[in-house]
């Protein structure tokens, strides 16, 4: 594997890349990182009401699952949810309750207890440091992690990647009796400007399957107690999906958000998380 997998060295001729539908991340052709927010205070909150499912939202993703041996998630349910700019709602109409973490919770059995821990522009490293306390604090029977588009942006090394990853699996399957549901990388080619060359498009395809290559090895050491969900396969379905991304062209829109929170859900019914239709 080479020492360094990032997305900026793919870019060159400030080429905009925008991922859209489950998940959205964006470069635009100067090499810095995305500029970080100052981080919300985590503030453990109810389940937001359920609202209308955006009309267009995907049913469960198509591509079948092995079964699992996890055991069933016993209501009331805690659920932590540590992610970055998704997890915050940067994009939805309403952020607090259309982030994609807030409209799994509401599929989740009533009385399920919903916690926040996101800062716009983190990475896994410095999640370590902040979320992953509090989140442990929490005494979580669920806990979502998505911390990849930050890294693969602001040019963290795998190697470090790698590590930090392990680190943060090994905390929370030590320090919590939590079921871990952890998201990877979607394919970021499919939405590539039609004007990108073929090269630079493999090349995106291929740092995207590296990254997620990373994850699989890593979660793999924790299977009893770490549930993988692609999203490289079910990302097909924002193809075509203009509505699935916000204005700013950036993150995801309600809807956006909602098909991400559809596909989780899904998985962790497969998984034997939670109890299917």
């Amino acid at each position: 594997m080479p020492g360094k997998i990032s997305w900026w060295p793919v870019l060159a001729g400030g080429v905009a890349l925008a991922l859209v539908g489950l998940g959205a991340w964006a470069v635009t052709g100067h090499a810095g990182p995305p500029p970080p927010a100052a981080p919300p205070a985590p503030s453990p909150q109810t389940a937001p009401a359920p609202s209308p499912t955006p009309t267009g939202a995907p049913e469960a993703p198509a591509t079948p699952r092995p079964v699992s041996h996890f055991a069933p998630l016993r209501p009331p349910i805690s659920y932590a949810a540590l992610g970055a700019s998704d997890t915050v709602g940067m994009g939805a109409t309403d952020p607090d309750t259309q982030n994609w973490a807030a409209q799994l919770a509401v599929k989740l059995p009533p009385g399920t207890h919903f916690q926040r821990f996101a800062q716009n522009g983190i990475t896994l490293g410095e999640s370590l440091r902040t979320q992953v306390p509090a989140a442990i604090a929490s005494n979580p029977d669920l806990i979502t992690v998505w911390l990849v588009v930050n890294d693969g942006l602001r040019g963290v090394e795998p190697a470090t990647y790698r590590t930090e990853l392990h680190t943060l699996l090994t905390r929370l399957t030590q320090e919590t009796h939590a079921a871990i549901v952890l998201l990877n990388v979607p394919d970021m080619s499919l939405i590539l400007p039609a004007q990108v060359t073929p090269t630079t498009r493999l090349a995106v395809q291929a740092l995207t399957e590296q990254w997620n290559r990373v994850i699989a090895q890593e979660a793999a050491a924790f299977s009893d107690r770490v549930l993988l969900v692609d999203l490289y396969a079910p990302s097909q379905q924002a193809v075509g999906r203009p509505d699935w991304v916000s204005p700013d062209r950036f993150h995801p829109s309600s809807a956006g958000y909602a098909a991400l929170a559809t596909v989780v859900y899904a998985a962790m019914q497969q998984a034997g998380l939670v109890a299917g239709p």
